[in-house]
């Protein structure tokens, strides 16, 4: 923020008065909590309701100034670190401060929070800022907390609030844990704030904000994701994970979320998932990862091997108490039993199931390394009880040729079933399966690989059968009502990738890949996609960057797909020639330049491939023929894919263009024009 690197440059007569003014509006705030104190009427009076306003606009700017002065921005992805002008003010007032009384003014957090505090004589500036700060936090919690139980109706301002949790993040990511001993900071930060000083306490009073806010906020979306962002700035530092684990609020905290009864049912889906994420992610570094970090391992050397090896096992005691839950709660549905069929339908059992796909799809976002093993038994346990299930190259032949795939479908794939007719949920499902393309697929062995292949063909097979039909009726005036091809269509891309960054040396030459899964699925799920529903932007865009993706990275493998896949790829690639926009026309034409370079260059190593192509290749050099140099329809921003595009195409035909460049020369009704 360009606000915070000119109160940086200025700190001396910044920091002053930034604390001055929040210390005489809480104080006016504090004041006027007291005098609407048991009178519910002066507390709803528009005379109160003006004061307040006011109050909470001077907060919210001076919570984002004070926020955006003391750390740098913390959301930009870089790695935090603490300011070099916040560093050398605060060393620069040590002569006139007192490492035990910044202490002391830290250590007041949480405590007589509907009170003014006096801040002792000899604080750090820097310390009193972020501590005045944080008490706008604690009495703004305080009261929320009252108006909640009805006492008064003086409610919390949003806005404020999520100031004050940005802050909070910043903060937490910035300053609370870091190591002194890789660290240039003042005596005073270093003993409030750092793993070796005073941390922990801030780290306590952070989980009490997580703690009391998560389900207050529950019914406010973009506050409760602000809680989240925060949450995840704790659980991203693994030495700030590991110490937040030594509260039992934390746990407590985590127990509630996955409850039956959990405040998140009235909270928003993707605060669910978000939240479950940043939990499971807070395991993904025990330990015994530390010393792989250059960052992490001097922060080793702060505990003995037995704090280690305490650590480790506590967070494997603590990814239990998330996914067992979970499994029972999946388990209690008994969705396999006759009685589930009946029952499915009814609200309380539809929320059940909205709420847990939620969840457990944030745990397999957050999956890593270090939590795999135990997410791929749980995946197992949801998705094929009681059976085994993998795919190998010819059940993927079988299934592109429109062969079913799998016996009875059990688990969380019922769900498709099911729930084909309701759209929420079943979108809800499919982002379940979407979720474990993109996080737990790219890290499996590939020993364990063809199981997961097996349920996502499965799951793509059950959605085909339930929608035959029912899509070709929709009008392209609403993506929502696609969406659930849009999971799809980011199922593909994920299986696609995985073959780039998973580690293929290690797996066996006739090992099947992702794009082999992709393209049988792309085969299940083609025959739904009209022409009619590609006139949705979205969809139609993921759907020809997907085709592009095959063509420019697997022609080979488009080249040898069955003839009914095949002739529907080349159709949509000539129907994006013309139908849909230049940005899907340009893309189309990168296709074509990709698929032709392949046929030029690798097509005599698959003779078989390349005469297939061949036909194809001519009549879409005709194509683009025209449209370059006969109709000249394309703009300048296509101008370069067009030419390209034609380069190629004309290398695999010499005779083709040839004879079309024959046929424009005929054409012309002038002499001249033809010598031209």
């Amino acid at each position: 923020c360009s606000m915070g690197t000119l109160t940086r440059a200025i700190l001396p007569a910044c920091v002053p008065v930034l604390t001055q003014l929040l210390e005489e509006r809480l104080g006016r705030w504090m004041d006027a909590y007291r005098q609407c104190a048991g009178n519910l009427a002066l507390s709803q009076s528009p005379d109160t309701a003006k004061s307040l306003a006011g109050i909470y606009e001077d907060l919210h700017w001076l919570v984002l100034l004070s926020g955006h002065t003391l750390c740098y921005d913390c959301l930009s992805g870089e790695t935090p670190t603490l300011p070099k002008p916040v560093r050398d003010f605060s060393a620069s007032q040590q002569n006139q401060t007192s490492v035990e009384a910044s202490q002391l003014y830290m250590k007041s957090l949480g405590q007589h929070v509907a009170e003014a505090v006096s801040c002792p004589e000899g604080t750090d500036p820097v310390i009193r800022l972020m501590v005045d700060v944080m008490r706008v936090a604690d009495f703004q919690r305080y009261i929320h907390n009252q108006s909640s139980k009805g006492v008064m109706a003086m409610f919390p301002s949003p806005q404020l609030s999520r100031s004050l949790f940005w802050y909070m993040r910043c903060w937490c990511a910035t300053y609370v844990m870091f190591n002194a001993n890789t660290t240039d900071a003042s005596a005073s930060l270093r003993a409030a704030l750092s793993v070796q000083g005073g941390g922990k306490s801030c780290l306590q009073w952070l989980v009490d904000q997580l703690t009391g806010g998560l389900p207050l906020w529950a019914g406010d979306s973009d506050v409760l994701q602000d809680l989240v962002d925060l949450l995840s700035s704790l659980t991203e530092c693994p030495v700030r994970f590991h110490l937040a684990l030594d509260t039992p609020d934390f746990w407590q905290l985590t127990v509630s979320c996955v409850h039956s009864n959990s405040w998140l049912r009235s909270a928003s889906g993707q605060c669910s998932v978000s939240l479950l994420s940043a939990l499971v992610k807070g395991c993904s570094a025990p330990p015994s990862s530390w010393g792989e970090s250059s960052t992490l391992s001097s922060l080793t050397k702060l505990f003995s091997h037995e704090q280690l090896a305490q650590v480790e096992q506590r967070m494997s005691s603590f990814l239990q108490l998330m996914l067992k839950p979970l499994e029972e709660r999946f388990v209690s549905l008994q969705i396999g039993s006759p009685d589930f069929s009946k029952h499915c339908q009814e609200s309380v059992v539809k929320e059940e199931v909205l709420s847990l796909m939620r969840l457990l799809r944030g745990v397999f976002l957050g999956v890593s390394s270090a939590t795999l093993q135990t997410a791929f038994t749980l995946f197992c346990n949801l998705c094929l009880p009681n059976q085994g299930g993998i795919v190998s190259a010819e059940d993927l032949r079988a299934v592109a040729s429109g062969a079913s795939f799998g016996g009875e479908s059990l688990g969380i794939l019922a769900l498709i079933k099911h729930y084909a007719n309701q759209s929420d949920v079943l979108v809800s499902v499919l982002e379940f399966f979407e979720a474990l393309s993109s996080s737990m697929l790219p890290l499996v062995t590939a020993s364990n690989a063809p199981a997961t292949y097996a349920v996502l063909l499965r799951c793509m097979q059950l959605y085909s059968a339930g929608n035959q039909g029912k899509l070709s009726s929709l009008s392209a005036d609403d993506d929502e009502q696609i969406e659930d091809l849009l999971v799809f269509m980011k199922l593909f891309d994920h299986l696609i990738s995985r073959d780039y960054w998973h580690d293929s040396s290690q797996e066996s030459s006739h090992q099947i890949e992702g794009v082999d899964v992709s393209l049988c699925g792309l085969s299940i799920i083609l025959p739904l996609i009209t022409p009619e529903l590609l006139q949705f932007p979205k969809l139609c865009e993921e759907y020809f960057r997907i085709i592009t993706f095959l063509a420019e990275f697997h022609a080979g493998k488009v080249a040898g797909l069955p003839d009914v896949l095949f002739q529907a790829m080349v159709k949509s690639l000539e129907l994006g020639l013309s139908n849909y926009g230049a940005e899907v026309m340009k893309m189309c034409l990168e296709a074509l330049t990709s698929v032709a370079e392949w046929s030029c260059l690798k097509g005599n190593l698959h003779p078989d491939q390349r005469a297939r192509l061949q036909p194809v290749l001519e009549h879409f050099l005709t194509i683009v023929f025209n449209k370059v140099l006969v109709n000249q329809d394309q703009g300048m921003a296509e101008l370069n894919s067009a030419s390209e595009a034609l380069f190629s195409l004309l290398c695999c035909s010499q005779a083709t263009y040839r004879q079309l460049v024959q046929d424009l020369i005929a054409a012309q009704c002038e002499m001249s024009g033809r010598q031209r």
